[in-house]
């Protein structure tokens, strides 16, 4: 699995350990991540339905499902992920 990590962070880290007096050596670590393509990525986000006569609603959310929708692995409406443990 993958690391994801701020562009912003890794070169201020890089520059941390390399020393403040080192601004050249910083300039050349952010030159070189710079062209390297950022990863599409987002926060996953669980929740849980909450199950009523008809419908179902999202813990995270508040989307009320129609009864095609209930029981989805998936919140239609803000992508919260329901196949797990909910986030605390």
């Amino acid at each position: 699995m993958d690391d994801y990590i701020k562009r912003s962070e890794a070169v201020a880290a890089f520059a941390n350990y390399l020393g403040a007096t080192s601004k050249r050596a910083a300039i050349a670590v952010a030159c070189i991540l710079k062209p390297i393509p950022a990863a599409d990525v987002r926060e996953n986000v669980r929740g849980k339905w909450i199950h009523w006569a008809r419908s179902d609603e999202c813990s995270v959310c508040g989307y009320n499902t129609g009864k095609y929708e209930m029981g989805s692995n998936f919140c239609p409406n803000c992508g919260a992920d329901m196949r797990g443990e909910m986030d605390v």
